[in-house]
């Protein structure tokens, strides 16, 4: 069962904003701590059996393999989730960095933050109807950095899914890499040297 703090579980733009995040948080004289950023299916069993979790939430944006969200309290022993003010000062801080957080929803969740702008809905659906596991939507994932001058291509499926694949830069013109794009896609490459020709497995 693994329930983790690691940073690193995050998809890289994620993490590297929840690490400005505490910096500029610490800064300003919120002690903040990161509570979880991943969880495996076997602790999400756990957090549904538990009543913690909605049942049938199969993936979630705290999956491993996901790394689209995370929690936090205040690092005070005692004091971890007592304060509001405390949650809406980070919240506005994280807000203004493009987090999407739990505090604002119907029924909120002060101390949960997701990072949403490069996926088309907030749904959990749209991860399981294109994605169907977390670790496809891993290959999805890209560098922290700019991802134009990692020659790294944006693009979309049918005016719905969001994937980022790696590209060749031709006389201007971008071109991606079939092998990367195909395995985003769930499609299986293979190349016939007799006949120098690749096949494409649907």
């Amino acid at each position: 069962m693994l329930s983790s703090r690691d940073i690193d579980l995050l998809r890289p733009d994620v993490a590297a904003n929840c690490r400005t995040w505490l910096q500029i948080c610490q800064a300003q004289g919120l002690h903040v701590l990161i509570t979880n950023t991943g969880r495996d299916q076997e602790f999400q069993n756990y957090c549904i059996a538990q009543g913690t979790a909605p049942k049938g939430s199969v993936v979630t944006f705290h999956d491993v393999g996901v790394g689209l969200a995370f929690d936090f309290c205040r690092n005070i022993q005692g004091q971890e989730y007592s304060d509001t003010a405390f949650f809406r000062q980070a919240a506005g801080i994280a807000k203004k960095m493009g987090f999407s957080w739990g505090g604002d929803w119907k029924t909120p969740d002060m101390p949960h933050f997701e990072m949403l702008k490069f996926m088309p809905n907030s749904s959990t659906k749209f991860l399981k109807d294109n994605f169907q596991t977390p670790e496809r939507f891993m290959l999805s994932w890209f560098p922290a950095d700019d991802s134009e001058q990692k020659n790294v291509m944006r693009y979309t499926v049918n005016g719905g899914r969001v994937m980022m694949v790696e590209s060749i830069n031709v006389n201007g013109s971008n071109y991606p890499k079939l092998r990367p794009l195909m395995d985003t896609l769930g499609i299986k490459v293979s190349y016939d040297a007799e006949k120098n020709i690749v096949l494409l497995m649907i």
